[in-house]
């Protein structure tokens, strides 16, 4: 029997509860007794009654003292004492105006647990106790089955006894309790709840019927209780009622009784929560209500979902509506006020799960109804004031969710019905909360209602549809069409209204829709076209916002369609000249052209001007694009265009579109006007990266053969050189005043140059395919790239001169290109050494096959004397510090080649094409190298000395130091004779000549270059 002395403690505890009342009732009377004295005294002092403050009870204890001993001081101190006790209040009233309470602490929340939070604990102990109680009686076998009903209803009788004695000592005493009264109340009737449970499931003493009665009598008993009691207990006789069916079993339920008995407690709920304003009540049904639709998913009763979901809403609106009527509103929201937002996120969430967990369950009346009274509900709340207007979206996002549902339905007749009902209903719904809108954020959520509409009209299925595809989306254009109308006239400044910009865009999009389901599709891009001079001939008639952005959508519409696969496909298949293409192309940019000057005749700094302008060069330009994607597919006249080709020709003309644009800038110019050139630009330079560099070039052409056309007047020119030239025109007319943009047109220019360079040497020695040589690269081909490296230095460092000197459009990148001209320099010097040096020499190169012919030694010995003259010119290419090392380098390395050179022509001399033999013993061609490099070597050190060049100086001096060690290494071992003394003596004459002759420059003038 340990659950009676629990019991029994449970009482004792209670009982001295209430003991204590009476001294807690005679503390609040002395301290109301005290604070009518003080107040009594302050009056008393001043000689004037003002009203109680609530800053009064926040004075100092030195306030009260003064206004108690005041009466009886002189009346001189006496007054001087009542100023300075009112400075130190007003004082002690702005210090705490200032510093406002900043929460509970923590003597607060340990007040509040030991009162509140342990009542409402106790509360829910005891009722766990009587369903425990019940529950262990039945499983231990104690007393007999009815003695056991008896006894849990008893218990429950005294704990509603024991609540109702608790709220009479609350009334009357100071000291009192009621939330320990409501939840002793509430316990008492959770353990009757539990006795009637275990009377019809365990034991079976009543019927089905008869327990849901007696459920919702004790139910409607706490509602009538919690009216004396207060909320708690009216949160548990909803949570009671609530429970009633999942205690007796849902499964014993129909759906019309257990739909009904759950929307009477929900009503009551409400009733109730509206009527004593309480707002744990209306969440706590809330709550149920919400769980109670979750559980109809998985019996399936859509039905009872939609009424749960709708009937808290409308109930919660209601309930808010009337107490707002009777002047009731909080200063700050409160629980209560903010359940009618709670429910319509509530509702929106249930409707949209009816079909994402039941796809094809719902029927569309269900969904319909169910949809469209959230929608109404929705707006309702918005425009009474009772949901913030920013929640409407919840409703038209579950709306767009459920719309969905329609797709997995079969297209009937009353699926056309249903959907266009409800694509109605949200358009009217969204008009009336735009109507209300008090500023545009609001009118913006309303225009959340347009976008439903245009939802459901562009996804309507049916007979209908089948038949006549058009006709949703025209009934949707003319509906947000109608709307817009009504809300452009309702508003006071329809010029400056972005809700009413959507409404249009909606109605545009719907139209735009229409066109393209109903026009043939050679026409369509013409078709389309043509809204964009009607919506620009509304915008300068009345002005409102969204007529320009509607015709900029008919110009990108336009746009759209030429690029439609449908119209695309019928033009390559035909071997025809495309004229109709070209002419509807035409004929598109030409009105959308016109839309642009119309507009701009109205305001000439108008950015839809200058966008539709922008939209017709693109329908231009995607024009003459097709013309030449058909001429590569098909040609015309039996010439066609090969892939890299017409690449070449689509960016030439973006670029020039582009360039055009630029340089057509004013300086009053919009930004759209300003930067659509620059956009064209950089698109034209992504499409040369991706299609002639990567995807087309002729390097691993699949097509034959790889450049088409003559040498220099070729494919490759359209490619690389073209827009090169375009590039360099952008960079150098200063269309832009963005140092980087102007950076980038050079660089593009520079890399698209010098790739047309490098291809078209590849061409010149390799033929159209780029691949005939035997040799990857042959001799005098690396030759020449050495050359163009060493010519694209001396060009970067020339156009950098001329732009900081004569005001070319680089002046700005002037430094940067200045800088790229120094690496591409060192680079070009490096490659030229190597190159010259041994990749392209026929005697000690890696290539071991002869010259071809007298002509291609004479080439290659040709560009030996070209890469020496170009690097001989990049010495004084740049004066500032940074080149000088630059050009010492420089100077070496044309030695090096010009004695690399030299060797080459002594060795071709003496054997001709082929020079790999091995060199013959004390022959006359050894001792030709000696006197060559001799006379070399004499010859530098001349004009070194002449030039006070001292770097020369030291590359003449290492020439004929190593010729020397020739003489005595190699000439003196390997030759005899008159050739051996021969070389002994013209290398000796011509050191002493030297000598003499450097010793006479000198004299002549004094040095200024660096010591030897």
């Amino acid at each position: 029997m340990i659950w009676l002395v629990v019991l029994g403690l449970v009482v004792g505890v209670l009982w001295l509860y209430g003991q204590t009342s009476e001294l807690k009732t005679r503390l609040a009377r002395a301290e109301r007794r005290l604070g009518s004295l003080e107040a009594h005294l302050e009056d008393g002092v001043t000689g004037e009654a003002r009203p109680a403050q609530p800053q009064q009870r926040a004075r100092s204890a030195a306030t009260s003292a003064a206004s108690i001993v005041t009466p009886t001081i002189p009346e001189a101190r006496a007054s001087a004492l009542a100023t300075r006790t009112e400075a130190t209040s007003t004082f002690a009233s702005k210090v705490m105006a200032r510093n406002p309470p900043r929460g509970p602490t923590r003597e607060q929340v340990a007040a509040w647990l030991s009162e509140n939070g342990l009542a409402w604990l106790g509360g829910g102990v005891l009722g766990l106790g009587g369903i425990f109680m019940v529950a262990y009686a039945a499983q231990r076998g104690l007393f007999t089955p009815p003695f056991r009903i008896a006894s849990a209803v008893a218990l429950g009788i005294v704990l509603v006894g024991v609540g109702e004695w608790l709220g009479a000592q609350a009334k009357r005493v100071a000291g009192g309790h009621a939330l320990a009264a409501a939840a002793a109340a509430g316990a008492g009737a959770t353990t009757i709840y539990a006795a009637v449970w275990a009377a019809y499931w365990l034991y079976g003493f009543v019927g089905l019927g008869a327990a849901g009665v007696l459920l919702g009598v004790v139910a409607l008993g706490l509602l009538a209780l919690s009216l004396r009691h207060g909320e708690p207990l009216a949160v548990v006789a909803i949570a009671g009622g609530l429970l009633g069916p999942a205690i007796t079993g849902p499964q014993h339920w129909d759906a019309p009784a257990l739909t009904g008995y759950l929307s009477l407690v929900v009503i009551t709920g409400y009733g109730v929560a509206g009527a004593r304003r309480w707002g744990a009540t209306a969440i706590a049904t809330l709550a149920g209500a919400v769980l109670w639709a979750i559980a109809g998913y998985a019996a399936e009763g859509y039905v009872r979902v939609v009424a749960l979901a709708i009937g808290p809403l409308a109930l919660a609106i209601a309930a808010a509506e009337w107490r707002l009527r009777k002047s009731d509103a909080p200063a700050k929201p409160d629980s209560f006020s903010r359940s009618p937002a709670a429910s319509l996120v509530a509702a929106a969430f249930l409707l949209a799960g009816l079909w994402t967990l039941r796809l094809a369950g719902p029927d569309l009346a269900t969904l319909a109804v169910g949809q469209g009274a959230l929608l109404i509900l929705a707006v309702l709340g918005v425009r009474r004031g009772v949901v913030p207007p920013y929640l409407q979206l919840a409703a038209y996002l579950s709306t767009a969710v459920v719309s969905v549902a329609f797709l997995y339905h079969p297209p009937t007749v009353h699926l056309e019905l249903w959907a266009a009902a409800l694509a109605v209903c949200a358009a009217a719904c969204g008009l009336s909360a735009a109507f209300g809108g008090r500023n545009q954020a609001e009118g913006l959520y309303a225009s959340g209602g347009a976008a439903v509409a245009l939802l459901l009209c562009l996804i309507l299925r049916g007979p209908l549809a089948t038949q006549a595809p058009w006709v949703a989306p025209a009934g949707g254009a003319l509906l947000l069409g109608v709307c817009s109308v009504l809300l452009g006239r309702r508003l006071e400044d329809p010029r400056r209204s972005v809700p009413l910009a959507l409404w249009i865009w909606a109605g545009t999009a719907a139209l735009l829709m229409m066109l393209r389901i109903q026009s043939p599709v050679q026409i369509l891009p013409l078709a389309v076209a043509v809204t964009a001079p009607v919506f620009a001939v509304l915008h300068v008639r009345i002005g409102w916002r969204g007529l320009a952005g509607a015709a900029i959508a008919g110009g990108l519409a336009s746009l759209a369609a030429l690029l439609n696969p449908d119209l695309l496909r019928p033009v390559f298949a035909s071997h025809a000249w495309p004229v109709a293409m070209v002419a509807v192309a035409a004929a598109s940019a030409g009105v959308v052209a016109g839309s642009s000057r119309l507009i701009r005749e109205r305001d000439a700094k108008a950015p839809a001007a200058d966008s539709l302008g922008t939209a017709a060069i693109l329908i231009a330009l995607t024009g003459v694009m097709l013309l030449l994607r058909f001429w590569g597919s098909q040609g015309a006249g039996g010439w066609r265009l090969d892939p890299f080709a017409e690449a070449g020709l689509r960016t030439i003309s973006i670029v020039a579109a582009g360039v055009l644009s630029a340089m057509a800038v004013r300086d009053d110019s919009h930004p759209i006007s300003r930067w659509r050139g620059h956009v064209l630009l950089a698109l034209g330079l992504a499409h040369a990266m991706l299609f002639q560099v990567l995807i087309f070039d002729p390097l691993w052409a699949w097509w034959t053969p790889a450049v088409s056309g003559p040498p220099l007047v070729d494919s490759l020119g359209l490619g690389f050189l073209g827009p090169a030239l375009f590039f360099a025109v952008a960079a150098s007319r200063r269309v832009t005043t963005e140092r980087r943009l102007t950076g980038l047109y050079a660089a593009a220019a520079f890399g698209l140059g010098l790739l047309w360079a490098v291809l078209e040497i590849r061409r010149l020695f390799q033929s159209a395919g780029l691949h005939l040589g035997a040799d990857l690269v042959g001799r005098a081909e690396a030759a020449s790239y050495a050359l163009l490296g060493l010519v694209a230095a001396r060009a970067l460092f020339a156009a950098a001169t001329r732009s900081e000197r004569h005001g070319w459009g680089l002046g700005e990148v002037a430094g940067a290109v200045r800088r790229l001209a120094h690496g591409v320099g060192w680079l070009a010097v490096t490659a030229a050494v190597l190159v010259y040096g041994d990749l392209a020499s026929p005697w000690w190169g890696p290539i071991t096959r002869p010259l071809a012919s007298q002509a291609n030694a004479g080439l290659l010995f040709a560009l030996y004397a070209a890469g020496a003259a170009m690097t001989l010119w990049l010495v004084h290419a740049d004066e500032d510090p940074p080149s000088k090392l630059l050009a010492r380098a420089s100077k070496l390395a044309a030695v090096l080649i010009i004695f690399a050179l030299v060797t080459l022509l002594v060795r071709w001399g003496f054997r001709g094409l082929d020079m790999r033999p091995v060199m013959q013993k004390a022959s006359l061609e050894t001792w030709a190298f000696s006197a060559i490099w001799g006379l070399y070597g004499f010859g530098l050190l001349i004009f070194a000395t002449a030039r006070r060049e001292a770097d020369l100086r030291w590359a003449a001096l290492t020439v004929l130091i190593g010729t020397t060690a020739k003489v005595f290494l190699f000439d003196m071992a390997q030759l005899d004779g008159v050739v051996r003394a021969g070389s002994f003596l013209a290398v000796g004459a011509l050191l002493l000549g030297a000598a003499v002759i450097a010793r006479r420059l000198s004299a002549e003038r004094p040095s200024t270059s660096q010591p030897v």
